[in-house]
């Protein structure tokens, strides 16, 4: 009697787990097949791993005409004239020519998002970030979205 209890607790609680498993807040394309889908190439809007980003490119020593830096900066720091907005970061799979132990070693690839400058000249951007796999910014890119 209680392996019978035991056993179905088991199932039940691996039923469970498999279904929470493939969310992580994927966005995938219909016609790619299910097998052939990466683990970690989802999109999220997770915002305590944004905040973490957004420091990372507070650090970057880059240049660019938005000077997004100083509005994360400003933003992270709770500023009232500089917000960031709208964000998604797109995971990826580590790839490298060596076997991996785990296969499903994702890191942040790209983080989208909207950086505003509120201080006289009111200015919104829209952003892009690219990251390495240890998190270092490759790359920003911003463009006017309005102001």
């Amino acid at each position: 009697m209680n392996y019978a209890i035991a056993s179905s607790a088991a199932f039940l609680l691996a039923g469970a787990v498999g279904a929470t498993e493939p969310s992580h807040g994927a966005q995938f394309s219909g016609s790619e097949p299910a097998a052939r889908r990466s683990v970690c190439e989802y999109k999220s809007r997770d915002w305590s791993t944004m905040r973490e980003k957004l420091m990372a490119v507070s650090q970057f020593r880059g240049a660019n005409d938005a000077n997004v830096q100083k509005i994360a900066r400003n933003a992270i720091a709770g500023m009232p004239n500089f917000s960031i907005g709208r964000f998604e970061l797109q995971y990826a799979h580590y790839k490298s020519g060596e076997p991996v132990l785990n296969q499903s070693v994702c890191f942040v690839k790209t983080a989208t998002f909207e950086a505003t400058n509120n201080e006289g000249n009111d200015v919104t951007y829209k952003c892009k970030a690219s990251f390495d796999v240890k998190g270092k910014v490759l790359s920003v890119s911003c463009t006017v979205a309005a102001g």
